[in-house]
């Protein structure tokens, strides 16, 4: 069958940002886009915990109105704007302009964005996620990997940990 990429990671977590960046362009062009491997999202709120229940239920809401194909690239877009936020050293101070502009670009009215980013049961949702996560799956830092349902551990940093992990299993 096919082989399965899980990434359990935070939009507010500088390491998740910087492998998003660095690695992941590479994984996704060689193995997720050509359909060799099917790649799972499962969101944590590390980091920054508010920023990242936010911007986790923002990726769900423009989704939810543009297309499922839309989260990946919202969660992206969110990684790459950690910076812009101000950084963990301010605490993510900028956060809410960075997002907003992200929903203004996905044709959101501040009503709607207002509402989800600040949807309880949303917020619940994720929360219970994640202590799923990190009691049955046994995660305890982001970004964590597995493939197949085995841990992949970041050796090299490079997409060398991944061919490592992926490439015998497509044979």
């Amino acid at each position: 069958g096919k082989v399965t990429l899980v990434e359990y990671a935070s939009v507010a977590c500088p390491i998740c940002a910087h492998v998003n960046e660095t690695i992941m362009p590479q994984v996704r062009a060689k193995y997720i886009d050509t359909g060799k491997v099917l790649y799972v999202y499962k969101p944590m709120m590390t980091g920054n915990p508010n920023v990242a229940a936010a911007g986790h239920l923002l990726a769900q809401c423009i989704a939810k109105k543009n297309g499922h194909d839309k989260y990946f690239s919202v969660v992206d877009a969110i990684m790459r704007s950690q910076a812009a936020m101000g950084g963990e050293e301010t605490g993510y101070a900028n956060a809410r302009p960075v997002l907003w502009s992200i929903a203004q670009s996905a044709g959101m009215t501040e009503a709607e964005f207002n509402a989800c980013i600040t949807d309880k049961d949303g917020i619940k949702t994720l929360n219970d996620k994640m202590t799923r996560y990190m009691s049955d799956d046994k995660v305890d830092r982001t970004p964590t990997f597995f493939v197949n349902g085995k841990p992949l551990t970041l050796v090299k940093g490079d997409i060398s940990d991944f061919d490592n992990a992926i490439q015998p299993l497509l044979k």
